[in-house]
């Protein structure tokens, strides 16, 4: 089995610091498998910060690509397919990405190889059951066609809550998978593109399930984590986040939280669900 490790380095809207502190955390931590780093560069507009950054990739043996600034993290991902083909996994990290943890790698791959409760399509660090389609309110029917209009047309790109998926921050999946979901894809346009690929009715998440896959969340504590189990896994806004293999900034963004913006950050991603915030 080769593994592909898939570093995306946007150097613009605090994408270089958090590049800096991706190589810090990459060489402190231990991966616990064998794999072959690579590294996109795109969107640096400061090259001796850019320069900085490939020197990084450099010393950790990392293969470089150098792509538009385009498309987003999923424009990306799409986009190194072609030069990526002697691999049978892929582990798809975003510029702001930072593993946490000895053997984080090892446990999203020993996660995703593990069929004792059926076929795994893809491994997470983190998982969600937010779905961009809110239900209508009391004033929907005296609203205006605009309102009415908008709920159907997304209603008919996004499954109401829960809407289970893996978020893009970190995940790992078998490269044949990805090739088949992604041949036929544009490169998105637009944020909303990217939201689509990640958490829409045509995404990844729901490509995998509609094709009888499962999907699972990975907790440092070396445990997976089922679909409906998510919110009680200690990753992603539940249970102080304490058991994240890798973080990003929207776990960086719960952590600073106060008390009343996590019961909302936490009633967003997981309803009403009970558990320890």
């Amino acid at each position: 089995m080769s593994l592909f490790v898939l570093y995306l380095a946007r150097g613009m809207d605090g994408g270089a610091k958090a590049t800096f502190d991706f190589f810090r955390s990459y060489m402190a931590v231990n991966a616990g498998c064998n794999h072959h780093l690579g590294v996109i560069f795109k969107g640096w507009d400061q090259p001796e910060e850019k320069e900085i950054a490939l020197n990084l990739a450099r010393l950790c043996n990392a293969q470089i690509f150098d792509f538009i600034d385009d498309g987003y993290d999923w424009g990306a991902y799409i986009r190194i397919m072609p030069y990526i083909d002697s691999y049978d996994e892929i582990c798809f990290l975003n510029t702001f990405s930072r593993p946490l943890v000895n053997d984080w790698l090892r446990l999203l791959s020993h996660a995703l190889n593990n069929t004792e409760n059926g076929p795994i399509g893809a491994a997470g660090a983190t998982g969600s059951w937010e779905s961009y389609l809110q239900w209508p309110n009391a004033n929907f029917f005296s609203g205006g066609i605009r309102q009415r209009l908008k709920f159907f047309r997304n209603y008919l790109r996004f499954k109401p809550y829960p809407n289970y998926h893996l978020r893009s921050n970190a995940f790992i999946c078998k490269k044949s998978i990805f090739n088949l979901f992604s041949k036929s894809l544009k490169i998105p346009k637009t944020k909303f593109d990217a939201l689509l690929l990640e958490s829409g009715r045509k995404g990844f998440s729901a490509f995998l399930l509609g094709m009888g896959y499962k999907l699972i969340v990975v907790g440092a504590d070396g445990s997976s984590y089922a679909q409906e189990e998510w919110d009680k896994s200690k990753t992603f806004r539940s249970g102080g986040q304490l058991n994240l293999v890798v973080s990003d900034n929207r776990t960086a963004q719960y952590d600073e939280a106060s008390l009343v913006d996590k019961i909302r950050l936490r009633t967003l991603t997981w309803g009403s669900s009970s558990g320890p915030i």
